[in-house]
């Protein structure tokens, strides 16, 4: 008994080829998302245009049905599948425990990064905060020097409307001086 190579060992599929699963999930999310949007065109509903959105989400994940069921019946060559076989053969637990180390660490950088980037935005904030009270300090000041001179005319008003009793004819004045509202 010879050895078998690689061209004789090499199963031919026909019709749909290994994946058929793939294959008839993504006829089945066709038909499913093609019959949700057409109900969604001609039914007379009042909820139309979700089904016209959900007929055409359901028909773009079929998509991915698809893509797996093409990518799973690529076939490489006898000759290219020389090239890529490993040089050493290591055994399944060296390999996922190899996958878990690394996974594990870039998870535990993205955290590192995460945090890092939440504490520079607390920072920003702080200081915008910080910046924000000192201009309105600067603003309420301001408005405090400026009132000093407000306060004398309003006892002024106030003295004279005591002393004439016309408070009718001084509030006139006053809102006549107010713009209009719209």
């Amino acid at each position: 008994m010879e050895p078998k190579s690689a061209v004789q060992t090499t199963k031919t599929w026909s019709g749909l080829g290994r994946c058929r699963h793939f294959f008839w999930l993504g006829v089945v999310f066709d038909m499913v998302g093609t019959v949700v949007l057409f109900i969604g065109v001609f039914a007379d509903l009042v909820f139309y245009d979700l089904l016209l959105y959900l007929g055409s989400i359901i028909i773009f994940l079929s998509l991915l049905w698809w893509i797996f069921w093409y990518t799973g019946n690529i076939e490489m060559p006898p000759e290219e599948s020389l090239i890529f076989r490993r040089p050493f053969h290591q055994s399944s637990s060296a390999i996922l425990e190899a996958l878990r180390q690394s996974v594990g660490h870039r998870f535990s950088i993205t955290i590192g990064n995460m945090s890092n980037s939440l504490l520079r935005i607390r920072r920003f904030r702080r200081t915008l905060a910080i910046q924000r009270a000192a201009s309105l300090n600067k603003t309420v000041v301001g408005q405090l020097e400026k009132q000093p001179g407000k306060e004398d005319e309003d006892k002024n008003i106030n003295e004279s409307v005591k002393e004439s009793g016309d408070a009718q004819v001084v509030w006139k004045e006053q809102l006549s001086t107010l713009p209009e509202s719209v």
